[in-house]
């Protein structure tokens, strides 16, 4: 039986696609009539997939001001959260605080991450001044 004549592309001849290494043992072709049909299964096509979660803080986000800290500081003085819950209930008296005061709102994480380094930093401060008055 005769090859099929070469395709010219660009000035190569080059014969037809026959796949590469396991593709084409895996997948050898099937004389028209004689293969099994596969029906493919309809699936909803997702809406986009290169959505990702946006990182950072979000867009016109307020820092905190020293008012807002001592706002927060005071609530969590007569609340003492160690739990979620806990965290829940003070970051609603926060908000509620916010409202009052003309300062924008914030999630339960946020407070709870700017307590956490608040008093990280205030903690190192603390071991800094000791060490150095101390010292002298």
């Amino acid at each position: 039986m005769p090859h099929p004549p070469a395709s010219k592309v660009a000035g190569v001849r080059r014969s037809e696609s026959k796949g590469k290494g396991r593709q084409n043992a895996v997948n050898p072709p099937v004389p028209s009539g004689l293969g099994i049909r596969k029906c493919k299964v309809s699936t909803p096509a997702p809406q986009s997939v290169d959505v990702k979660k946006a990182r950072g803080h979000a867009t016109g986000a307020a820092n905190y001001s020293p008012e807002d800290l001592e706002g927060l500081f005071d609530i969590l003085e007569e609340q003492l959260p160690l739990g979620g819950k806990a965290w829940n209930s003070a970051a609603d008296d926060y908000n509620q605080w916010a409202e009052e005061n003309g300062r924008p709102v914030c999630t339960t994480k946020s407070l709870e991450l700017k307590f956490k380094q608040v008093s990280v930093m205030f903690i190192f401060y603390e071991v800094y001044i000791d060490t150095f008055t101390s010292a002298g």
